[in-house]
């Protein structure tokens, strides 16, 4: 496994998703009203920066990573402007606990529900280093382009952007890099 310095400097913020229908009696219902206390930062971008040096091996610029979720959609722009794949799980928040994790957009492993029926692994595309995934997915059959996290649980993903070109590490980051651990990532610490 090739070794790259960085140096990494992030944010994150929280984000639940739905996950109605795969565990029995557990319904998670909002009725579209938010006060002070319990808004979330809404349409906030948060970025992700690093640099590896000269290693005695191939040198490699790490991009800038920014994930902006919106209202109706999720951004994410990597700074090369390459072609990425993005993978995002749910590690936090009130899953793990009775709660099944939403994991079928995480690109390595993807989510096998209590019938035993596998949705994913989903990846989404990133061209020119920009994706822009709007909210509503199906998490049966997951429509390019759409998402079934929201921007309402901000802060419960785990990020993985692997690269097009194999030779690249991929990126983790987020609530709990450790979740790619065996992608051998490049983790970006908060």
């Amino acid at each position: 496994m090739r070794a790259f310095p960085r140096r990494w400097s992030a944010g994150i913020s929280s984000f639940p998703i739905l996950t109605a229908g795969l565990v029995t009696g557990c319904v998670v219902m909002d009725d579209g009203t938010k006060s002070d206390e319990d808004a979330s930062p809404q349409s906030e971008t948060v970025t992700w920066e690093g640099s590896a040096g000269d290693t005695g091996e191939e040198s490699f610029d790490v991009p800038s990573v920014s994930v902006s979720w919106g209202t109706e959609s999720v951004v994410v722009d990597v700074s090369d402007g390459g072609n990425w794949q993005l993978g995002m799980a749910e590690t936090g928040g009130s899953c793990g606990a009775g709660v099944p994790c939403w994991t079928g957009e995480d690109c390595h492993l993807g989510y096998e529900a209590a019938d035993g029926t596998v949705y994913g692994p989903y990846c989404h595309g990133i061209s020119d280093g920009l994706l822009e995934l709007s909210y509503g997915g199906n998490l049966t059959d997951l429509e390019p382009g759409t998402t079934v996290f929201q921007e309402a649980f901000l802060g419960t993903v785990t990020y993985v952007v692997m690269p097009s070109d194999g030779e690249l590490p991929c990126l983790a980051f987020g609530d709990d890099p450790d979740y790619y651990a065996e992608l051998g990532c490049l983790v970006l610490s908060l």
